[in-house]
């Protein structure tokens, strides 16, 4: 006779079997899943293209130092034929306005008189022709005629220290400087840029390209050189693969940092971490039927071991009758 001990051992044996049957497949239809799919599900995801209009700016203006109060040394590099004329203590609201005025307006009172209107900037320079032939940031100063300083007050200021606008035939590019004096110990800057066409006008934004030491890290998304050809050469690697040149740029964030092949694969910026929302071009991608040309298939082992894994879980192990 079996006694009621007996049968309450060989119950809980049976369900510590069961249990661990249980847990031992499910941990294997897991791994098998896990190493079927390679580990990492695919993204949902798919960040939007944004098209942006490549032009050429005729001019780029660069600070390169205050030599005194009030007296800036610039480099200017002209692509065109135009004019320039300097502006100091620009009120900030009358500064928006004007940007946004019709183009025939803007270049008559840019040539006429003063561009911002009355008492709406404290002293303005007189108009410099540009040739169009200058060198590469050749160096030119700007100043005021008075040897009195600005009083400008502290921050927050509701005026611009200086703006410089140079004007082409059909456009102008208009700089906004800040300079540090005894009220605001900021260091001089340039504070932003606009491209001016039509009756619009386009601030520029600076990309940020992943780059090595001794190569520029930023450049203007709106610039001829904006290929990732330019930016840097053979540097400008993706710094995923390190393989192909970086052809995409990602937004808000504005980091230059991966090919078109490695782009698919992230959610996120591999240098900041922020979420991609969009992204758009810096150069040209090879479409699939030129990239499965020109690139032979190559399988590594991993995706080998996939394959046969998949395959032993879903049709099971392949069984050979010998005769």
């Amino acid at each position: 006779m079996i006694s009621a001990a007996e049968v309450s051992n060989l119950a809980s044996f049976l369900a510590v079997v069961f249990s661990f049957t249980t847990m031992f497949f499910f941990i294997v239809r897991i791994l098998g899943e896990d190493l079927a799919v390679g580990g990492v599900q695919p993204m949902s995801y798919t960040p939007p293209r944004m098209s942006f209009c490549k032009i050429l700016l005729p001019f780029k203006l660069k600070l390169i130092g205050v030599k005194e109060p009030y007296r800036l040394e610039l480099g200017l590099t002209a692509l065109a034929s135009g004019k320039m004329r300097t502006f100091w203590g620009v009120d900030i609201n009358s500064f928006h306005q004007v940007l946004r005025a019709p183009s025939e307006w803007f270049h008559s009172a840019f040539l006429h008189g003063n561009l911002f209107g009355k008492d709406k900037c404290i002293e303005f320079g007189d108009i410099q022709t540009i040739t169009g032939l200058q060198a590469e940031n050749e160096k030119m100063l700007v100043g005021l005629s008075s040897s009195s300083p600005l009083q400008l007050g502290p921050a927050p200021r509701d005026v611009y220290p200086c703006v410089i606008v140079l004007i082409s035939q059909n456009s102008a590019l208009v700089t906004v400087f800040h300079i540090k004096d005894d009220q605001c110990s900021l260091p001089s800057q340039v504070l932003s840029e606009y491209y001016k066409y039509g009756e619009s006008a386009t601030l520029l934004q600076p990309i940020y390209v992943s780059s090595l030491e001794g190569v520029d890290s930023s450049d203007k998304e709106s610039q001829e050189d904006s290929e990732s050809e330019n930016l840097g050469r053979r540097k400008t690697r993706c710094i995923i693969c390190h393989e192909r040149r970086i052809t995409r740029v990602i937004l808000p964030c504005r980091h230059a940092n991966s090919c078109y092949k490695c782009f698919k694969r992230l959610q996120n910026c591999p240098m900041c971490r922020g979420y991609i929302q969009s992204y758009f071009l810096i150069g040209p991608e090879p479409t699939q039927q030129d990239e499965t040309q020109s690139s032979p298939q190559t399988h590594s082992w991993r995706d080998v071991v996939r394959r046969v894994l998949r395959r032993l879980w879903l049709d099971g192990p392949v069984v050979v009758n010998q005769m």
